[in-house]
C-alpha cells in the first residue's frame, strides 16, 4: 500500500504489479517479473526469500507458492501478491506435433491451474469465492484438470479456459452456466469431453464465445435448456448431441454451422 505522505506531500508516484510464470513440468523454475512504473527508481524484494533474485525486479527458480513482492524507493514501498501454481501430470500432456503442449499452456502469464491449494474442489461456487464477484468471473485464464461442477449460477466473461484430456463441465439442476464476451474454451492436448446439462432444469447459455476441441459437445438431457447466440464451434466431434429427446428449447444463431448440430 502506498504511504500517503509520500504520495501527497512529496508527489511520490509508485505504480507496481507483476507477472508470474508457473513452474514448468520438469523443474521448479517459476518466474516473477515486476512491471515497473512510477518514480523514483525502485528496488524489489521477495518473500519468502528464495530462488534467484534480482533487485531490478526479476525472480527465477521459484517453486509453486504465494509470494509477496515489495517495490521500494525514497522511503516508500508498495506490495503485490503473486501465486505460482504447480502443474500436475495431466496439465503436462504432450502431443505428437508439440511435445511441450501442456507445459506451454501451464506456464502462460496469468494462468491459474485448477485444482490448486485454493480451489481443491472444482466447483463454480469455489471459483467465484476465489476469482469472481457477484456471480461473474472476468478476464481470467484457467487450465482445468477434472470435472468442473457448476453448482452456482456463474458467468465467464472474456475468459480463456483450457482443459486436459477428458475433462468436462457438468451443470447441476436449477443452475445456469453462462459463457460470454469472447470467452474461449479449448483443449490443451487431446480433446476434452464437453459440457453436460444432465438434469431437465439445468441451463447453458453460450453468447459471443468460441467452444472447440470437444469430444462429445454440449450434451442436453430432455428438458434442459441451451441458448446459443453468435458463437462458434470448432474441431468438435459432436457439437450438440441430444440425449433421449425430440424437441428442446434451443435458440441458435446463424453463426453456428448447421452441419455441426448432430443428433445422437
Amino acid at each position: 500500500m502506498n504511504n500517503p505522505t509520500c504520495v501527497f506531500t512529496f508527489g511520490f508516484d509508485l505504480k507496481f504489479d507483476g507477472i508470474g510464470l508457473n513452474p514448468n513440468c520438469v523443474n521448479s523454475n517459476g518466474y516473477i517479473f515486476a512491471n515497473k512504473g512510477g518514480v523514483p527508481n525502485l528496488t524489489y524484494s521477495i518473500s519468502p526469500n528464495i530462488g534467484t533474485q534480482n533487485p531490478a525486479g526479476t525472480f527465477s527458480n521459484l517453486p509453486a507458492g504465494t509470494y509477496i513482492i515489495t517495490a521500494s524507493g525514497s522511503g516508500c514501498s508498495i506490495t503485490t501478491t503473486i501465486t505460482l501454481y504447480q502443474p500436475n501430470a495431466n496439465h503436462c500432456c504432450t502431443t505428437t506435433s508439440n511435445p511441450n503442449a501442456g507445459s506451454n499452456i501451464a506456464s502462460m502469464p496469468y494462468i491459474i491451474l485448477l485444482p490448486n491449494t485454493q480451489v481443491a474442489n472444482l466447483t463454480a461456487a469455489n471459483l467465484l469465492a476465489n476469482y469472481g464477484s457477484n456471480g461473474v468471473i472476468q478476464g481470467k485464464k484457467f487450465y482445468i484438470d477434472g470435472i468442473l461442477t457448476i453448482d452456482a449460477d456463474i458467468t465467464f466473461n472474456q475468459c480463456d479456459i483450457y482443459f486436459t484430456t477428458g475433462s468436462k463441465i457438468a451443470v447441476n439442476a436449477g443452475i445456469n452456466l453462462h459463457i460470454a464476451q469472447n470467452s474461449t474454451l479449448q483443449a490443451s492436448c487431446a480433446m476434452w469431453d464437453g459440457i453436460y446439462a444432465e438434469d431437465p432444469t439445468a441451463e447453458i447459455t453460450l453468447e459471443n464465445c468460441t467452444i472447440q476441441d470437444m469430444e462429445n459437445g454440449v450434451v442436453l438431457k430432455q428438458g434442459a435448456k441451451a441458448g446459443i447466440t453468435n458463437s462458434e464451434f470448432k474441431n468438435c466431434n459432436r457439437a450438440l448431441p441430444f440425449l433421449k429427446t425430440t424437441l428442446l428449447p434451443i435458440v441458435v444463431s446463424p453463426a453456428i454451422p448447421s452441419q455441426l448440430m448432430q443428433i445422437c
